[in-house]
């Protein structure tokens, strides 16, 4: 079922993104000056649940070069407390500057890590904001932000600001999205950032411009529905925690927007979310391996896409086709961008500069 899913999707976006069946490293060679900034703008996965994974290594000693600025734990990777702590320190060991450990934690059905990592369950969005006052909300996201803290991450994937409807699989269904109303959502959104931030916590809104709406799984299904349900209403939590600073990193998501998935999209990340919004802060991609890589879609196609887009932070999971040096590809798909006018220099150097004043900011 989920495969055939996916498949209904599939053929049109392989002609907005490329599908190939065959994995290529990038034969262009990058320089000194690109290969730091991939050690800045670029969180990879890894594979295994404890230290002794091969790959948790290989990622430990690219971080420690200063190849890569972060990573990822989905709950593949997530084994026993003791477990998490020793790759977390792992990766944090004498590295260059501190490197962005992320996690979902939104509460409810996204929450990788619990009472037996020291995290006490976190309702759902939509069941914190029907149940609980702000008062009692933001104790409990303060309370899980320590958790965090006390286990090495510095970055919760939360909140999600996308309105509230039963009927969307990936988010309504499981009780992801805090209300049907705007207003709700960014007061409970600021609530949660706010209850991370004071145990150190960064968080990101997601997923932007919006999929509360829309019809189909964006991990199963790539189908352009969110383009004309889309309204201003959908707009109005990231606008409005946009406007009060609140927001400091804004994911955008997979969902089909006007032809291509958001996170792939000029007009989503530098149109509307820089021009229309006037966002300052890190623009972060959802995990680029999420559903396109996975399914045959070429991975360096799409980091180039997610280059030209605008955004300044890469998630990529690095799970499916594995590349044990994903941080020097990455880098050569930036040179290769660079090389064709996709972007420019200024254009890198300005997403560098972000996302090193969001590490500033990064006290564990």
């Amino acid at each position: 079922m989920r495969r055939r899913l996916f498949l209904t999707g599939m053929a049109g976006a392989a002609a907005v993104i490329g599908a190939t069946g065959a994995f290529r490293r990038p034969s262009i060679s990058a320089n000194s000056d690109v290969q730091n900034s991939t050690g800045q703008i670029l969180i990879c996965g890894f594979d295994g649940r404890d230290a002794s994974s091969r790959s948790a290594q290989l990622l430990a000693r690219q971080i420690r070069d200063g190849r890569a600025g972060g990573v990822i734990f989905v709950k593949d990777n997530i084994g026993s407390k003791s477990d998490v702590l020793g790759l977390t320190a792992l990766f944090s060991d004498n590295a260059p500057q501190k490197p962005i450990l992320a996690i979902d934690h939104e509460g409810g059905a996204v929450q990788r890590l619990v009472a037996a990592h020291g995290c006490t369950p976190l309702p759902s969005a939509k069941t914190m904001a029907q149940d609980y006052s702000i008062d009692q909300a933001r104790n409990l996201y303060e309370e899980a932000g320590h958790a965090l803290a006390r286990l090495g991450f510095n970055l919760n994937l939360a909140p999600v600001v996308d309105l509230d409807d039963p009927q969307n699989p990936a988010v309504g269904h499981f009780g992801r999205a805090f209300s049907t109303d705007p207003q709700i959502v960014t007061t409970y959104a600021r609530t949660l950032m706010a209850g991370f931030a004071a145990a150190g916590i960064l968080c990101s809104l997601k997923h932007f411009p919006g999929q509360g709406g829309a019809r189909y799984d964006p991990h199963l299904a790539l189908r352009d529905d969110v383009s004309s349900s889309r309204s201003d209403r959908d707009l109005s939590p990231f606008r409005e925690l946009i406007r009060d600073r609140s927001a400091v990193m804004v994911m955008s998501g997979h969902l089909i927007y006007e032809g291509q998935p958001a996170v792939l999209s000029r007009t989503v990340v530098t149109d509307i979310l820089r021009g229309t919004l006037g966002f300052e802060g890190v623009a972060l991609t959802d995990d680029l391996d999420m559903g396109l890589a996975g399914y045959g879609f070429e991975r360096p196609s799409i980091a180039r896409k997610a280059l030209k887009a605008g955004n300044d932070l890469f998630i990529i999971r690095n799970r499916r086709n594995y590349d044990q040096d994903l941080p020097a590809s990455f880098a050569a798909w930036i040179a290769e961008s660079l090389a064709d006018g996709d972007i420019t220099m200024d254009d890198l150097k300005a997403s560098v500069a972000r996302v090193r004043n969001l590490r500033k900011t990064i006290s564990i």
